[in-house]
């Protein structure tokens, strides 16, 4: 019986019953989402920082050529470990082109094997590749593109005595992970049986261990220390710089998530009331029966755990949809998003049920206490008060908010600042709306302006006036906080860093070895890109960083506005390099280049710019002068970038005349695959502000609603005494206008302290991305958020033209 009840209540007006799911539906789905990929994110991205090293746990390397490992090395070991020699030998690939018979094109191809190949695809150094056995081999696909070899193709190898040793292709994989995934050269595999068959048995010099059990650990690296000198070792998995990005990046998720959250929860509670002020014929009639207060609860209650059930339940199948979708579209990420958490599911839709129980109970509490002649008369009380404890609190907390969000640098402390500030505003701008519209009150009393001076009075003096200033507050925050740092996220991750037509990853010569390049077709200029990824200690703490010779010319975009005339003892730092220092313009720092190395470099600098690169990445940036980098770093040209007049015949020329392994990549290509990425985030971040708005708005509208129920028998007596329609009608836009015009000041001032927090933020999680927001966008959309809040007005001005005064007025 009482199920049939509820049901029967909750398909009763179908659009609030699909709002509310809405509600309810965003914010499970957005846990589920940041529960599950916050954690799938760390995980592929380890996977990238750990250079590609799958499930290993360490990489061996023997620094003599007499010693060697095997698979009994680690026998007595403090822990159990699964080991896996490496071996690679290489194969030259000839070919001559027919339009220009004298050039020979040669290339070199890896040709990777292991000790044992299945516990290698088990521990990830590569993955979805079908295992060649004897007298075969798996190629890479850009091995298999270039020189156009299918399955089914002979391959000749050469033992060392020179004989050819045929193998038939029996697979081609996509080069990822440990085969080349990063890697501009040519792979392949074989398994080590051939590997054997073709080389002979070979000492082993190179190893991969994974440490089972617990994994590295102080006591297994003292082990290697001691049983091992003669073995160079580096743990693949511990890098304590990437792992702090990392967790930021986590929280970063989580700080959508929870913006997200506080937007629905708003909504919800103003939907709620809207709900109770609907039921309280219901609750009057209950209660003249007999029933007692708890049961009644009860029964209200029964519905909100429904809505909260199924809108868990929904979300759950949008959540399940989405992890599909994402593994038809990147079906290598299949195995890093991993299986869901019945746990974490089964606490989302708990907790979806709890706030829907949570949220309303006060004011059912309320409702049911209600006494039967007030439910009948429908004279509820209206009429706000301030709360002094509240409002001192929601002041305090926004004030605390912004002192932490910017003097502090902890990531989580600075995310929950931003909550303080969202929420402290929405607890005291009630009290704002309430003395600035009194004051307004007096100088429209002063001005004799009557209507003008009612409507001041009542937009401070009304509860759904202040339930609508918080919503309008809150959202206006969240909202212009989740579009500054999703548009920030994304115009870092995705930027079109090069502009240039070719860009050719070296590494190898210096750069008079490329300057034949010049004289090949259609290439009309070359910038050389020096850069060298190391450590750097900065106040006696070290970081990673890129350090960079200052360019020549203006191929590498973030480097535009960078000072070219630096001298040698002058650096130029990024953001987060300047942070690392604590340096400002004009300082005097010293850096220790190589600060993890036997042989560390000191150097004092003077600080002579620090610029926003707006680059994402996992470390800092410091420009030197070409003379002290010269001084410190390898020579070897690191990126060239390539003008051309017709990039496909020069991509083809550069390929043929580069012959050690070099990438070559069109910018178009970059740039192509970044506004692809840019619009498909963009559409999700700009969906989900509209959704936000919309959500807002409903609720609004509710609490609209409700405050023409309770403000009825008002307009009822001024239209009976003093005011025609026309009268309260402007009245009323008056009223909303200055309420939300107040709101979204409030809001717009609100929102400068948390769009520098975010900045502060994207700084101190080192992501070398920082918020640059379009102030100019954000005020154009506070002017407009006014006007398409003031519509919400349209609901009480409807209901007031359809009421009966006489009706109204019969009871008082």
């Amino acid at each position: 019986m009482l199920l049939k009840y509820t049901l029967r209540n909750i398909f009763t007006k179908k659009a609030r019953l699909f709002v509310l799911m809405f509600c309810i539906v965003i914010a499970c789905f957005t846990a589920y989402l940041a529960f599950d990929f916050s954690g799938s994110v760390k995980k592929s991205l380890t996977r990238m920082g750990a250079g590609m090293y799958g499930d290993a746990s360490y990489r061996l390397m023997c620094i003599s050529s007499v010693d060697s490992l095997d698979e009994h090395s680690f026998d007595d070991a403090p822990s159990p470990v699964l080991f896996l020699g490496t071996f690679s030998i290489t194969k030259r690939e000839e070919s001559r082109k027919e339009e220009a018979y004298y050039a020979v094109i040669t290339d070199k191809v890896k040709v990777v094997t292991f000790s044992d190949m299945d516990a290698a695809q088990k521990m990830g150094l590569f993955r979805n590749v079908e295992i060649p056995g004897m007298g075969e081999i798996a190629i890479g696909e850009r091995y298999s593109k270039k020189y156009g070899y299918q399955v089914g193709d002979t391959i000749t190898l050469y033992d060392p005595d020179y004989e050819e040793v045929p193998l038939t292709v029996s697979s081609i994989f996509t080069e990822n992970v440990y085969l080349g995934g990063e890697d501009a050269a040519l792979y392949a595999l074989i398994n080590y049986e051939q590997y054997v068959a073709i080389n002979g048995e070979s000492p082993l010099r190179n190893c991969y261990i994974q440490v089972l059990g617990d994994g590295p650990s102080e006591e297994f690296e003292q082990y290697l220390n001691e049983k091992h000198r003669g073995v160079s070792y580096f743990d693949v998995t511990k890098d304590e710089t990437f792992e702090k990005v990392l967790n930021n990046i986590v929280s970063f998720i989580y700080l959508i998530f929870v913006l997200v959250f506080i937007l629905v929860i708003f909504v919800t509670v103003s939907f709620t009331e809207k709900i109770i002020t609907e039921r309280m014929s219901v609750i009057g009639t209950l209660r003249s029966v007999g029933m007692s207060v708890y049961k009644t609860t009860f029964i209200l209650l029964f519905e909100n755990v429904l809505y909260g059930l199924s809108g868990g339940i929904i979300a759950l199948g949008f959540y399940f949809l989405a992890r599909y979708l994402l593994v038809i579209v990147s079906p290598e990420d299949a195995e890093t998003i991993g299986t869901p958490s019945v746990i974490k599911i089964f606490l989302v839709i708990l907790g979806a049920v709890l706030i829907e129980v949570l949220v309303p109970l006060k004011e059912v509490l309320k409702a049911v206490k209600t006494s039967i002649r007030d439910i009948i008369f429908e004279s509820r009380d209206s009429e706000y008060r301030v709360n002094y404890p509240s409002t001192i609190f929601g002041f305090v907390m926004t004030i605390a908010g912004i002192i932490l969000g910017l003097f502090t640098n902890n990531i989580i402390v600075s995310i929950l600042s931003l909550l303080m500030i969202i929420v402290g505003g929405g607890l005291f701008i009630r009290f704002v709306v309430r003395k600035v519209t009194w004051s307004l009150s007096g100088v429209f009393e002063k001005r004799n302006k009557p209507i003008a001076e009612l409507a001041a009075k009542e937009c401070g003096s009304k509860k759904p006036n202040s339930g609508n200033a918080i919503l309008a507050v809150t959202t206006i925050c969240a909202t212009t906080a989740i579009f500054v740092a999703g548009v920030t996220f994304v115009g870092g991750v995705a930027n079109e860093e090069f502009d240039t037509d070719i860009i050719v990853s070296s590494g190898i010569h210096k750069e008079n070895k490329y300057d034949y390049l010049k004289e090949l077709p259609a290439v009309e200029s070359l910038e050389y890109l020096y850069y060298s990824y190391t450590t750097a200690k900065f106040n006696g703490k070290q970081y990673y960083v890129d350090v960079w010779r200052v360019p020549e010319g203006n191929s590498y975009a973030p480097f535009k506005n960078v000072e070219r005339n630096i001298e040698k003892d002058e650096v130029v730092l990024d953001m987060t390099s300047a942070h690392h220092a604590n340096a400002k313009v004009g300082d005097t720092i010293t850096i220790t280049f190589y600060s993890d190395s036997i042989f560390p470099i000191e150097k004092t600098l003077r600080v002579k710019q620090i610029v926003n690169l707006n680059t994402f990445g996992f470390s800092g940036k410091v420009i030197l002068s070409k003379e002290l980098y010269n001084e410190m770093f390898p020579k070897e040209v690191t990126l060239i970038a390539v003008k051309s007049n017709d990039i496909p015949a020069s991509k083809e020329a550069i390929s043929d005349a580069l012959t050690g392994g070099e990438g070559i990549l069109e910018s178009e290509e970059l740039r192509s695959k970044s506004k692809q990425e840019k619009n498909v985030i963009y559409i999700g971040i700009l969906g989900s502000l509209g959704a936000s708005v919309v959500l807002t708005l409903v609720g609004i509208s509710g609490n609209q609603v409700i405050g023409f129920i309770g403000r009825k028998k008002e307009y009822a007596m001024l239209h009976s005494c003093a005011c025609d329609r026309a009268s309260i009608i402007k009245m009323i836009w008056i009223e909303n206008a200055m309420l939300f015009g107040l709101s979204v000041v409030c809001a717009g001032i609100l929102s400068v302290p948390v769009i520098m927090i975010i900045n502060h933020v994207f700084v101190i999680a080192e992501m070398g991305i920082y918020a640059t927001p379009p102030y100019g966008l954000i005020f154009l959309s506070l002017i407009v958020l006014w006007f398409i809040t003031m519509l919400t007005a349209l609901s009480p001005i409807k209901s007031l033209k359809k009421m009966n005064t006489a009706t109204e007025m019969k009871y008082e």
